[in-house]
């Protein structure tokens, strides 16, 4: 039905590199872009609170606008 020889399919191959070869910048970007966003999405999975470095401390948290609701009602 179709009749292909060796000249036409080593031709196709070596249009398909071309084609391959001009894309690698995009797909490594891409790849990049995706690499990026599994980590992050990871670290929010592990520590959804955030991640404390040593170099900074955390934040004292506020516990009086907390409990003044709940000590207003007694």
């Amino acid at each position: 039905m179709f009749n292909i020889d060796g000249n036409s399919l080593a031709n196709a191959i070596k249009e398909a590199r071309k084609v391959i070869n001009d894309l690698n910048p995009l797909l490594w970007f891409l790849t990049m872009i995706a690499f990026l966003y599994v980590v992050i999405t990871g670290i929010k999975a592990i520590a959804p609170e955030g991640i404390y470095l040593p170099s900074k401390p955390p934040i004292a948290q506020q516990s009086d606008s907390l409990d003044s609701n709940t000590s207003s009602v007694k």
